[in-house]
């Protein structure tokens, strides 16, 4: 795994706007609308984001830490009128998920 916290202890530990960039929140959001509406479609979404952005060179090779780029990106999403919506639905999504958690 590369050294990547697995997403089940993520929501064990409550840790999810600190540890996760903005710009793979974002992309979940996405992802996960387009697809399965339940614990494996958000994981799929989280790997799908984290090895876009990797392939992309926002993100860090086996890690979700951002690179120059990325921050640069982050900060132009943050910027945008509706990254505070955005945050809401990532939020959502995955209380929503951990809540079906076993």
């Amino acid at each position: 795994m590369c050294g990547l916290v697995s997403l089940t202890e993520v929501w064990k530990q409550g840790k999810l706007k600190s540890d996760i960039p903005r710009a793979i929140r974002r992309c979940v959001v996405k992802v996960y609308d387009k697809g399965e509406k339940d614990r494996e479609g958000l994981s799929r979404a989280f790997a799908i984001c984290t090895k876009t952005m990797q392939k992309a060179g926002q993100v860090k090779r086996g890690s979700r830490k951002l690179t120059k780029s990325g921050v640069g990106k982050a900060t132009w999403f943050a910027e945008k009128p509706n990254a505070k919506s955005q945050d809401q639905a990532y939020e959502r999504i995955v209380k929503s998920a951990r809540e079906k958690t076993p």
